[in-house]
């Protein structure tokens, strides 16, 4: 590492930076969106029977 950051113009401590990971943004989910998600799993003859 000592010889890597010169090389890339950093310093170490740069290099040993740990980033924290980003949240995931979790969106609400009405039933309506919930029912669609589980109807587009669905193969496509029993979607058409429950539309």
């Amino acid at each position: 590492m000592p010889k890597l950051a010169p090389l890339l113009g950093v310093r170490i401590e740069t290099l040993l930076a740990h980033a924290p990971p980003r949240p995931v943004q979790r969106t609400a989910q009405g039933r309506l969106q919930l029912m669609f998600a589980a109807a587009s799993r669905m193969p496509r003859r029993e979607q058409e029977k429950s539309a």
